[in-house]
């Protein structure tokens, strides 16, 4: 067989790039240091060019080497996947999930949902991460991810997981010592934190009905903090005019917070969770996104009817597409 066509000289010379040496690419291949030497003399040999410079010490990989092997690293991941697609039964449930979703909303409620649905499902395990890429769940690094708005669907599969509702909102000193806005053009005078992380656009203008006004503020503090937003607002620090009402409902009841130009909201944006197609053969993918679709539905109906008991049916309708 011709060496380029070697998966295994591939992996010899991905695993030295990454080790640093002959010795430890053997050990994490579990193989003799001769067989890793071999394998990627067996590939400088068919590509007459050197991959490894023998000549230093400690050894290094080439900057062709470098080059080359990054062109066939997706064929490697690739390999990979196609290897643990046919070992694993996509019947069985038992394995792990690699979900991620918004930083802020795993620090607060998501990790309650995801023991709860363990407690169902006890031969499921997570690995979590926050602000992961839909690419990457396409290229297979990642199973699901929780997403807001817009965005290419090809080689996904996408649930809905309901209507979400950000509102504006201040503390009560911070509207006492600056006064409270009463149009959007009013924010001019005021200081305001934006968030500007990876789940959600950011919000630029303001809308009721027909209406639409940019967001304009005296001073900006961007963050990609939804929790320390939270804090800066409770601490009067300033305006949020996107503040998800789920995590400020609970404030909202306390009169920690307060929600100002009540009917004016940002674009309205789909709320979803996504995972590839290939991810989506696993039951215990399929059984995940429906479950976590549906108590997400849940959990923004049950906020609407939170905001209703604070500002009534009618003035809620007007967030609400």
């Amino acid at each position: 067989m011709n060496p380029i066509n070697n998966l295994e000289a591939w992996r010899a010379l991905e695993s030295f790039s990454k080790c640093g040496s002959l010795i430890d690419a053997a050990k994490e291949l579990d193989v003799e240091v001769s067989t890793v030497s071999r394998s990627i003399a067996s590939l400088e040999k068919a590509l007459d060019r050197k991959l490894i410079d023998r000549t230093k010490r400690p050894v290094q990989i080439t900057e062709f080497g470098k080059e080359i092997l990054d062109r066939f690293t997706p064929v490697l991941r690739t390999h990979d996947r196609f290897l643990e697609l046919t070992k694993e039964d996509s019947s069985l449930i038992e394995g792990v999930i690699k979900f991620s979703a918004a930083s802020g909303s795993l620090s607060t409620f998501l990790m309650g949902w995801l023991q709860k649905f363990k407690e169902l499902y006890p031969e499921v395990n997570f690995h979590v991460s926050n602000g992961r890429q839909l690419e990457e769940c396409r290229k297979g690094e990642i199973d699901i991810v929780s997403v807001n708005g817009d965005f290419n669907r090809d080689g996904l599969v996408v649930l809905d997981r309901g209507v979400p509702v950000f509102v504006a909102v201040a503390s009560p000193e911070y509207l006492s010592k600056y006064g409270e806005p009463a149009h959007p053009g009013d924010l001019t005078e005021h200081s305001g934190f934006c968030y500007t992380g990876p789940v959600r656009p950011p919000t630029r203008f303001l809308e009721r009905g027909q209406e639409k006004h940019p967001v304009v503020f005296k001073s900006t503090m961007e963050s990609t903090d939804i929790i320390m937003i939270k804090k800066a607002l409770t601490s009067g620090l300033g305006i949020a005019v996107d503040m998800p009402l789920y995590h400020c409902a609970d404030l909202l009841e306390s009169g920690q917070l307060k929600v100002i130009l009540p009917g004016r909201h940002q674009p309205s944006w789909g709320a979803y969770v996504a995972c590839s197609k290939e991810a989506w053969h696993k039951k215990r993918v399929r059984l995940f996104m429906e479950w976590y679709a549906n108590q997400s539905t849940q959990e923004f109906l049950h906020v609407r009817e939170r905001l209703e008991k604070i500002l009534g049916k009618e003035e809620t309708s007007k967030y609400y597409p």
